[in-house]
């Protein structure tokens, strides 16, 4: 059984995500429109939208980063 909404309403939360499965907010029936309309609609069905925060590269479908993580675990695993 989910938890109950914070808006009171003693309804179920679900998670709601932007376009990029970016969590932003808990929301029940009740309130939804009220917490997301701060939002631009842009950000839940374009994943390419604007922001002013860099994104980390995709390398091969994988951030930089877990490229990064990958490459080190693989070359790690075969000096043993």
């Amino acid at each position: 059984m989910s938890r109950p909404c914070s808006c009171g309403s003693g309804e179920p939360r679900r998670e709601v995500n932007d376009a990029r499965g970016i969590f932003v907010s808990y929301v029940c029936d009740k309130c939804e429109k009220e917490k997301l309309k701060g939002y631009r609609r842009e950000i839940f069905v374009n994943p390419r939208y604007w922001t002013s925060e860099q994104q980390p590269a995709k390398v091969g479908g994988l951030s930089a980063a877990a490229s990064r993580a990958r490459t080190r675990s693989a070359r790690a695993a075969s000096t043993r």
